[in-house]
């Protein structure tokens, strides 16, 4: 079974972190990222059978680690988190955190491109969608974009259960040296960090614009319909992806409106600050300009 979980958070930077920590030999990556074996525990619903779940790692010949990532898992509660931790033997845990507004942005891109909002849906007025659904689940539109950036509301979750075998990264460290990062992380799990000076840092899963949005939507529609065919065969999954993105995928053009961001640095505040005060608490010294802020 995994003993490595990168457990959060969603546009984060861990489709990188999956790849680059996945070229060190002592860690075997389970063939597909997102496994989101847990994430029934989150609807209360009982877990799938234990062999669905190891069955993505057969290629394992003795690596220290079998590593997964499933960002989703970063809010499943305190009852679910508790059961990852009695599930697993003795994992590492890994979150990855990220400027609640940037994250914000790149998560409304990242909808849009899917065909998941409306085409002429500002960020603006997703955000007040947002703000609606936070504060009414009856809400049509979910909030999720903006309450997944409150991290202070669930990190607490994860050091209860797994304390110092959780380790929190930032994505903006991450992005500005790759390989010292890694290192870093392959030193906290002891192994050797020095090949971090070789491994490939390219960027995965950057966030796209839709050249089609009536295709996107298509797309969409089709993803669990490919996920059941193409479930066993998660590369062929993997190919199909970049072959739609090159097709219907192109740089994001658009920009996010001041006002905007003030409004989410205003909602994001009281989170930041908590979340500031719980990292020194457990020791973390070097904390991003984000949540000195706070």
């Amino acid at each position: 079974m995994p003993n490595l979980v990168i457990a959060g958070v969603p546009k984060c930077g861990t489709t990188s972190l999956f790849s680059m920590l996945g070229q060190h030999p002592q860690i075997l990556a389970s063939d597909v990222k997102e496994l989101d074996y847990f994430m029934p525990l989150a609807d209360g619903k009982p877990l799938p059978p234990l062999d669905t779940y190891t069955a993505h790692f057969r290629q394992w010949a003795g690596e220290r680690y079998r590593m997964e990532a499933s960002p989703r898992y970063a809010w499943l509660g305190p009852e679910a988190v508790a059961s990852v931790a009695a599930t697993l033997p003795t994992p590492r845990i890994l979150i990855s955190l990220r400027d609640p507004v940037t994250r914000f942005w790149s998560a409304y891109g990242y909808l849009r491109s899917r065909g998941r909002l409306a085409r002429d849906m500002s960020a603006d007025a997703y955000l007040e969608a947002c703000e609606r659904s936070h504060n009414d689940s009856s809400s049509p539109v979910r909030g999720f974009a903006l309450t997944v950036g409150m991290y202070a509301e669930y990190l607490p979750d994860w050091f209860n259960s797994f304390g110092d075998d959780l380790q929190v990264l930032f994505a903006e460290d991450l992005a500005l040296d790759p390989r010292g990062s890694v290192a870093s992380l392959w030193s906290w799990l002891q192994l050797d960090p020095s090949l971090a000076t070789t491994i490939d840092t390219g960027s995965r899963n950057a966030t796209m614009q839709a050249r089609s949005h009536l295709l996107a939507q298509a797309a969409e529609r089709l993803r669990p319909v490919t996920r059941q065919v193409f479930g066993s065969r998660p590369q062929l999954r993997t190919s199909l992806r970049r072959l739609y993105d090159s097709i219907n995928g192109t740089a994001r053009r658009d920009q996010l409106a001041p006002q905007t961001a003030d409004r989410l640095r205003e909602l994001y505040e009281p989170s930041n600050r908590r979340l500031a005060a719980l990292l020194a608490a457990r020791g973390y010294k070097q904390l991003p300009d984000w949540l000195t802020r706070a």
